[in-house]
C-alpha cells in the first residue's frame, strides 16, 4: 500500500527575498559601517520583515557573514598545488578578485567591523572557505612537511602582510597582476614565513581576515 507524500511543513525560502536582504545587509555596512547596522535598517532596505530575518538568520553577526559568503558565490575549494609558493599565488589572486569586485567603504567598514568583533572575520573565513586573507593552518602544515619552511613557521607574516598590501592597493588603484604578486611572494612573504624565529609582534594579525 502505498501512502502519498506529506506536505512539506513551513513556508517554503524564497530566494529572491534572501538576495535583496542579504544584498541589503552590504549596502548598510558600507554605508554606515557594521557597528551601526541594524536589523531593522536593514529589513526597511530589503523590504522584509524583521520577523522575516530572525527566522533565518539568528541576528547581525550570523547576517553580514552570510551576506559575505553569498558575494564570494559559495564556498571556495581548499588551496593545495603542491607547492608553498603555489599556495601563496592561488590565495593572493583570490584576495584580489575579492578586492576588485568590492566597494571600497566595505572593504573598510568590514575591516573595522573585524578589528572590534574577532569572531566576526573568524566566522567569515570558515563560511566562505580559504579566501586569501589568511593563510590556512593546512598550507603551513604542508610546506612544513615538504620541509620549505621550518618547524617553528607561523601564518603570522602572511596575515600580517599579505592582505594589507593587497588592501591598500586595491583602493589606491595600484596594480596587482600575477607580476607584482610573484615578486610580493618572492622577495617578501616566502623570506618572512621562512624565518626560522616563532617569536611575532604583540596583537593578533587581524587586519584583512574580514576582507572576501
Amino acid at each position: 500500500m502505498s501512502f502519498p507524500n506529506p506536505s512539506p511543513r513551513g513556508r517554503p525560502r524564497d530566494g529572491a527575498r534572501e538576495s535583496a536582504i542579504l544584498d541589503a545587509v552590504l549596502a548598510e555596512v558600507a554605508e554606515v559601517g557594521y557597528e551601526q547596522v541594524t536589523i531593522e535598517a536593514v529589513a526597511r532596505r530589503a523590504g522584509a520583515s524583521k520577523a522575516t530575518i530572525y527566522r533565518r538568520w539568528n541576528g547581525k553577526r550570523d547576517l553580514v557573514v552570510a551576506a559575505v559568503s553569498a558575494h564570494q558565490g559559495g564556498e571556495l575549494a581548499p588551496v593545495d598545488t603542491g607547492t608553498l609558493r603555489g599556495d601563496l599565488l592561488v590565495l593572493c589572486q583570490r584576495l584580489v578578485a575579492t578586492l576588485a569586485s568590492t566597494h571600497g567603504s566595505l572593504i573598510l567598514a568590514l575591516l573595522q567591523g573585524s578589528a572590534r568583533d574577532p569572531q566576526l572575520g573568524d566566522l567569515i573565513e570558515q563560511g566562505a572557505g580559504q579566501t586569501g586573507a589568511r593563510l590556512p593552518d593546512a598550507v603551513l602544515r604542508r610546506a612544513v612537511e615538504r620541509g620549505e619552511l621550518p618547524a617553528t613557521a607561523t601564518t603570522y607574516a602572511f596575515d600580517e602582510v599579505a592582505g594589507s598590501v593587497l588592501i591598500v592597493r586595491a583602493l589606491v588603484g595600484a596594480p596587482m597582476d600575477d607580476t607584482y604578486l610573484t615578486h610580493l611572494i618572492d622577495t617578501i612573504l616566502l623570506p618572512a614565513l621562512r624565518h626560522e624565529s616563532d617569536e611575532r609582534p604583540p596583537g593578533p594579525a587581524r587586519f584583512a581576515s574580514a576582507v572576501l
